[in-house]
């Protein structure tokens, strides 16, 4: 996603942002369709290895199918990032966000409050959300006016691929500690398995309501600090 914000806007100045979307898109789907489908046919040892129950291979299921979604909406943001619609991109996190813990909360409360149930809202409403992002990428490549050809294959990807991989590796740095978190409560705790799933979607229900507040106070933080420091420098 930050390889597609970071050249969007270079192809769409040269009027060759439809076939350069065409084929970094086509790739990356095609890449994250094999992935998700050997999920599924390995779901119950994968099940076996991340939540110590082959039981659980519906979760493992859900689980590529999120992924498969979440790579969408990402991929999608990306572009519409590189287009400079930051302000949609923004709404759409935040409907993600409260939206699933609406719903979540909803099924819990009328159905059951298992991890199947959660993951499944989670599914539910990130692909909800993607549709909008396909849909205004759609309205908006259907009037562009194509110019020169696309670059050739290596000049594309070369660049793409490096931005990318340095994006992807400071963002693993950064997401570390939420995996080590998450693996030793599985793996190393003395609850049960139901009890793991139970603390781990307490954990993705506080983070995707308290993501939003955040992201808001960050904006807020940003709109008053010049006036702040100015105030502070005038005593």
């Amino acid at each position: 996603p930050a390889g597609l914000c970071r050249y969007v806007a270079r192809y769409q100045r040269d009027g060759q942002l439809r076939p350069f979307i065409a084929r970094a898109l086509g790739v990356s789907f095609a890449v994250c369709v094999v992935a998700c489908v050997l999920g599924i046919a390995l779901s119950r040892p994968i099940a076996e290895f991340v939540y110590e129950d082959a039981n659980q291979s519906s979760l493992v299921i859900l689980l590529c199918l999120g992924a498969l979604a979440l790579m969408a909406l990402n991929l999608f943001q990306g572009v519409l990032q590189g287009l400079r619609v930051y302000r949609i991109n923004a709404v759409m996190l935040v409907t993600q966000s409260v939206g699933f813990a609406g719903l979540a909360a909803v099924l819990f409360t009328y159905r059951q409050p298992t991890a199947l149930v959660g993951t499944s809202s989670f599914l539910v409403v990130s692909v909800f959300v993607t549709a909008v992002p396909i849909w205004m990428l759609w309205r908006s490549l259907r009037t562009e006016t194509t110019g020169q050809p696309l670059a050739t294959p290596k000049e594309m990807w070369s660049p793409l691929l490096a931005y990318s991989i340095g994006t992807w590796g400071s963002s693993a740095l950064f997401s570390l500690w939420t995996w080590l978190d998450r693996y030793m409560l599985l793996h190393f705790d003395t609850l049960t398995s139901t009890e793991c799933l139970q603390q781990l979607g307490t954990y993705h229900i506080v983070e995707n309501v308290a993501g939003p507040l955040g992201a808001l106070g960050a904006g807020w933080s940003v709109q008053v600090l010049a006036h702040t420091i100015h105030l502070w420098e005038s005593g």
